[in-house]
């Protein structure tokens, strides 16, 4: 389930950015938790969307521009996914870029 999730998030970032532009992606314990960011340099998620990509279905304005396929369920996985574990996902964009997607979980106890 996390490596669908990370995963998903991973090929967003991707597809969602320019080629010439890296996506950076760091792990960090934070607090016991977990932390995984995964930050691209694409055109950015309008704040007036922000609150709609964890919907199912729902396609943004930039994949409605005809640059990526898809279904609108990838960020969906990612959320429910993450938050079955225990933990939760959150994302801060502006218009033009960057996208920065954060997935924070409980540490194993061990």
């Amino acid at each position: 389930m996390l490596k669908k999730a990370l995963g998903n998030l991973v090929e967003n970032a991707l597809k969602y950015s320019d080629e010439q532009e890296p996506v950076e992606v760091t792990v960090d314990a934070a607090g016991g938790d977990c932390e995984v960011v995964v930050k691209n340099a694409g055109p950015g998620v309008p704040e007036h969307e922000l609150h709609r990509i964890w919907e199912p279905f729902f396609r943004g304005t930039n994949a409605a521009l005809g640059k990526t396929d898809g279904r609108g369920l990838g960020l969906v996985v990612v959320k429910r996914s993450v938050e079955l574990l225990g933990g939760r996902v959150s994302v801060e964009s502006g218009p033009s870029g960057p996208t920065v997607f954060r997935v924070r979980l409980p540490l194993a106890k061990g």
